[in-house]
């Protein structure tokens, strides 16, 4: 979505590089019955490096995973995460929306506010270091 976004020049209505944020919130086929995506906070850096990129599909990411004898299925990434987040000191409640597991209403009238800027902050500090860690 982001690639096809930013090729129509329309990246800004998902990507609110003020914040660091992807506004999944605005698209419905991200707001599903259970496990909704709202928000993911990502690096600017990173945004322009998967503008640049080739797209690439859900099974060819996944064979290439099996061919390099990389056993990890993409849930998987999801805890990871979340409990990643958890340990660095994210508030539970944050985790939860990250991970989709509040209900819209919740997520608008307690979210949207104020402190996106400093959540966004902290969970991105948080993610440059996992990247770091990961890349090392």
């Amino acid at each position: 979505m982001v690639m096809d976004l930013n090729a129509s020049g329309k990246l800004g209505e998902y990507y609110n590089s003020e914040l660091s944020v992807l506004e999944h919130h605005k698209f419905k086929v991200f707001l599903r019955g259970t496990k909704n995506a709202y928000i993911s906070f990502v690096p600017k850096e990173l945004i322009d490096q998967i503008c640049q990129s080739t797209k690439i599909s859900y099974y060819a990411l996944h064979s290439r995973l099996i061919r390099k004898h990389i056993p990890l299925r993409f849930k998987e990434l999801r805890s990871y995460h979340n409990s990643y987040l958890r340990k660095q000191g994210i508030i539970s409640e944050l985790v939860d929306v990250l991970a989709g597991r509040v209900p819209k209403s919740v997520f608008a009238r307690h979210y949207l506010g104020e402190d996106m800027k400093t959540f966004s902050s902290q969970v991105l500090e948080i993610e440059i270091n996992l990247i770091e860690t990961l890349n090392s």
